[in-house]
């Protein structure tokens, strides 16, 4: 009977473990995510002056998607089979800069967006377009603030206080 060489033994174990992670790295599914953060520097900009005026018995929320704020009504629910299609899926892909709610009953008082640049093309301004008429046929206020480099309280103020 022949002596076991175990250095011969372990080198081939380890290479059948190195095999091993390497077909699991080369075949395991990669998520294409990277970290960012949650607000824009314009929109962190206004987000810090508008922080200091909310009313106490109210919160602020940010970039909560549109369809967390408005539903499709039951009649069309009824009506439309294909309503998540026609309806639902146009509020679900697209999200609010800012929201004011009441902390008592979660009502949203007040909808914020910011406007840059970006929202002078063609496809924003239809979104823009699409975004007010919803808000507004769920009596949901909208304030829109062009993007700056600064804001005063003031400013944020005069426009959003008659709503809260």
């Amino acid at each position: 009977m022949e002596q076991i060489s175990w250095p011969f033994l372990l080198g081939g174990f380890a290479f059948v473990v190195i095999v091993f992670c390497i077909i699991k790295y080369a075949t395991h599914t990669r998520y294409p995510y990277i970290h960012r953060h949650i607000l824009t520097q314009a929109e962190l900009r206004f987000f810090k002056t508008l922080r200091w005026l909310i009313p106490k018995d109210a919160h602020l929320s940010v970039k909560p998607r549109l369809g967390d704020i408005v539903d499709v009504d039951k009649v069309t629910k009824n009506r439309d089979p294909n309503w998540i299609g026609n309806y639902g899926a146009a509020v679900w892909s697209k999200h609010i800069d800012f929201v004011i709610f009441d902390i008592e009953t979660a009502e949203v008082l007040l909808c914020i967006e910011l406007d840059d640049s970006s929202h002078d093309t063609k496809d924003a301004r239809k979104r823009d377009a699409f975004k007010d008429k919803t808000l507004d046929a769920a009596d949901i206020p909208l304030v829109r603030f062009r993007v700056k480099g600064r804001y005063t309280k003031a400013e944020i103020q005069n426009k959003i206080m008659e709503y809260l």
